[in-house]
């Protein structure tokens, strides 16, 4: 996964020979790489703790890239480990602007082939197609008389990463806005149901204190437990378990979330 990271960060080395390289194919002699330019007559075998896997000195311009994937032996793990972090930057985009993560599809696809990326390509799709569905939702809501305050991701379950699990009950607070979402989106779309992930996406809260006022972005899990609380001047963690029917491990970092 670190390299992988490393491979669409812009101002690492991978992302360079990313975009320089040419399309990676599968070696079927793996962990070999034959230098075909060597033209020292004075050749020398190189010492027996050598790794078979090297960059010559006549070729400082090696393809590292190509270099990593003939060690893991094909190019699907890689593809496998970019489509999870793929999902995972989709799904933190503020505003559904997806740029970076276009062009990070686009590289890949130069080096590993439009077929190993065509799941990638329908993230991308849904991505764009969660915005013009936010922009009904919220026109729909204001003709209703009401602004809408939810904003969902909505993807194809197939291509994407398994969700989290988090056992947990949302608040009613929060499920009245989340149904509410539900409503108009299947009024649009009548043969479509929504399916939550509780444990993804992010809450933003206002917060009253006695000196000021706070803006907190929270995981709905973590926003669950402040909702607990309601008017109570203080709780146990048995309490917020129970109030939130989850395991007290669960609920203890997400208390601690607050205290921090």
């Amino acid at each position: 996964m670190c390299i992988v990271q490393d491979m669409v960060a812009e101002e690492s080395e991978l992302f360079e020979d990313m975009a320089n390289g040419g399309m990676i194919e599968d070696d079927e002699e793996e962990g070999v790489i034959y230098d075909e330019y060597v033209e020292d007559m004075a050749w020398e075998p190189l010492p027996v703790e050598a790794k078979a896997v090297y960059r010559t000195a006549q070729r400082r311009d090696a393809d590292v890239l190509s270099l990593l994937v003939s060690i893991f032996d094909n190019k699907d793990m890689f593809v496998e480990e970019f489509e999870k972090h793929l999902a995972q930057q989709l799904l933190e985009c503020a505003d559904y602007e997806a740029q970076r993560e276009i062009r990070q599809v686009e590289m890949m696809k130069l080096r590993f082939g439009d077929e190993a990326l065509e799941r990638c390509e329908v993230m991308l799709k849904d991505l764009a197609d969660s915005k013009r569905t936010d922009q009904y939702v919220a026109e729909a809501s204001e003709r209703n008389g009401w602004e809408m305050p939810v904003h969902a991701t909505i993807v194809s379950r197939q291509f994407w990463s398994s969700a989290p699990s988090e056992q947990f009950t949302m608040p009613a607070e929060m499920t009245t806005l989340r149904d509410q979402f539900s409503g108009v989106y299947e009024s649009l779309r009548a043969a479509r149901k929504l399916e939550w992930r509780d444990a993804l996406g992010t809450v933003t809260l206002e917060i009253e204190l006695e000196d000021r006022t706070l803006e907190v972005s929270a995981k709905p899990a973590q926003a669950a437990v402040l909702f607990a609380f309601g008017d109570k001047p203080g709780m146990t963690l048995a309490e917020v378990s129970q109030a939130l029917e989850c395991s007290e491990e669960f609920a203890l970092p997400r208390i601690r979330f607050w205290q921090a």
